[in-house]
C-alpha cells in the first residue's frame, strides 16, 4: 500500500463518486463510473492545464437528492482552502495529472 492510501480509502468509503481514484500502486485513473467521458484537457499560456470534467447525470446522494458540478466545486474549494492544506490536505488537481504522468 502506498503512503496515504489508508486516507484515501477513507475518502472513498464517505464520499463514493469521486471523479479520480487511487489503483494499489497509488497511481491516479479517472473514475469512469462516476464521469460522463473521458475528461479533455487543454494546456494554458503559462504550462498549466484547464481540464473539462463532466459526471454523469444520474448521480445520487443517499437521500435520492441529485449531485451535480457545484458539489464537486465546493468540495475542491474547501479541500484547498489555507486552513485544510494546512492540515495536510492538498486538492491541487495539477499535483495528480501532470503532462509528464503515466
Amino acid at each position: 500500500s502506498s503512503p496515504g492510501a489508508s486516507d484515501y480509502d477513507i475518502q472513498k468509503l464517505t464520499s463514493g463518486h469521486d471523479t479520480i481514484m487511487s489503483d494499489t500502486d497509488g497511481i491516479f485513473h479517472w473514475n469512469m463510473s462516476t464521469l460522463a467521458e473521458v475528461p479533455t484537457s487543454v494546456v494554458n499560456a503559462d504550462g498549466t492545464l484547464t481540464y473539462t470534467i463532466k459526471i454523469r447525470d444520474d448521480l445520487v446522494f443517499s437521500d435520492g437528492s441529485a449531485i451535480n458540478a457545484k458539489h464537486y466545486v465546493a468540495s475542491v474549494l474547501a479541500n484547498s482552502s489555507p486552513v485544510a492544506v494546512e492540515a495536510g490536505g492538498s486538492w491541487q488537481i495539477s499535483h495528480w495529472f501532470r503532462p509528464d504522468s503515466p
